[in-house]
């Protein structure tokens, strides 16, 4: 078989609608990262407004595009963007970035690729949720393929009939495990150099600052902690629109030296050597990374019951479930872990194989490039 030339190469454009510390950005960047530069060259499209723009520049193009802002001139821009690069796939991340998209794939006859990274139709009210079902089918038919990235992400798209039967797969969120725990180790951060000053066990959620992560339900389960673990204390990673009222609830429920704010920690994975119980209590995921990162470095972790995460733990074999908005039930099941140290090192332990075995980098890179691969040789004659 002849040797894949320069000129060759698929050729993908990535559309995402911020390029800060997060699970898209982050897990965008790792599967490029681990396509093979011989048959593969990225052109990235995105906000430079986090450091994961400049990431993208050592692996490929990049161009700063507002694809978060509603503007006619950032639909010009994608295009021009696809005619110069001869684009051969355009993959997009995000509702704004699969706006433009899908709008410039039908303008220059480009297969159009959309990664949903978590479906919350229901954080709309009712007039909101209709609009963007409504636009979600539309832009669905302009695309080639619908990635979602859990099976239950899946479920949940197909119930509100997203996309047509047939135009939509599962490239499961994976990791570099062990990445993430020599990155753990080797550069990890101590509970001092986090603002942590007092000894005791650590327990932490990575979060971006929104209502749907449930960081004030973890805040309040910490604080119910106080009597039975005095010497326990909860850090909180992520920066976001909530972070004022988060801090608020903190000295409301006079939790201030027990719980401490640690902002945007650059490859938060570093922190998970210091921490004895991760936990997630949010209403609503895709499938996030932060809790896959915990998983591979050993800690056990604590996650509300829904579907992404039922998908990923199973309750007191990899981890526990507790219920959505019952910071009681996530306190208690917290102050089990915290009370057992050979539970917490069995469930640790499970929960490394567990995603070791199931959420490889290397496989949904693979999954992904072999769909750019359909895509491109297609030209949208066929389905995936």
């Amino acid at each position: 078989m002849r040797a894949v030339q320069v000129s060759d190469r698929i050729r993908v454009l990535q559309l995402l609608v911020s390029t800060r510390f997060g699970g898209g950005p982050v897990q965008v960047f790792e599967n490029l990262r681990h396509l093979p530069d011989e048959e593969f060259e990225w052109v990235v499209g995105a906000p430079a407004d986090g450091p994961f723009f400049e990431r993208f520049a050592r692996i490929g193009t990049t161009r700063s595009l507002s694809l978060d802002r509603l503007r006619p001139t950032t639909l010009v821009e994608v295009i021009r963007l696809v005619r110069r690069h001869r684009i051969d796939v355009i993959h997009s991340h995000g509702k704004g970035a699969g706006l433009y998209g899908r709008l410039a794939a039908r303008f220059t006859g480009t297969p159009a690729i959309h990664t949903f990274h978590g479906i919350h139709a229901a954080k709309y009210g009712a007039p909101a949720a209709r609009l963007y079902v409504a636009l979600e089918r539309a832009l669905a038919r302009l695309s080639y393929a619908i990635v979602n990235v859990s099976e239950s992400e899946a479920r949940a798209g197909e119930a509100l009939r997203l996309w047509p039967p047939g135009r939509a797969l599962v490239i499961r969120n994976g990791i570099d495990s062990a990445a993430t725990r020599a990155m753990a180790q080797d550069r990890g951060l101590s509970p001092r150099m986090l603002g942590v000053t007092h000894e005791g066990p650590l327990v932490a959620s990575i979060a971006r600052l929104d209502r749907v992560k449930g960081v004030d339900i973890f805040i309040r389960a910490l604080a119910q902690l106080s009597d039975r673990h005095p010497t326990a204390h909860g850090l909180v990673v992520g920066t976001g629109g909530e972070e004022a009222r988060l801090r608020t609830l903190v000295s409301d429920l006079g939790a201030g030296r027990r719980i401490r704010f640690a902002g945007e920690v650059p490859d938060a994975a570093r922190i998970l050597a210091a921490v004895d119980v991760y936990v997630s209590a949010s209403r609503g995921e895709g499938l996030p990374l932060a809790l896959l990162e915990a998983m591979a470095c050993g800690v056990p972790v604590v996650a509300t019951k829904i579907a992404a995460h039922e998908e990923v733990v199973v309750e007191a074999r990899t981890g526990f479930l507790t219920r959505v908005d019952d910071d009681g039930d996530l306190a208690i099941k917290i102050g089990r872990l915290l009370e057992d140290g050979g539970l917490r090192a069995r469930i640790g332990a499970n929960a490394r194989e567990e995603v070791d075995r199931r959420y490889a980098v290397a496989t949904s890179a693979a999954e992904l490039g072999a769909l750019y691969r359909r895509a491109r040789d297609s030209r949208n004659t066929d389905r995936c």
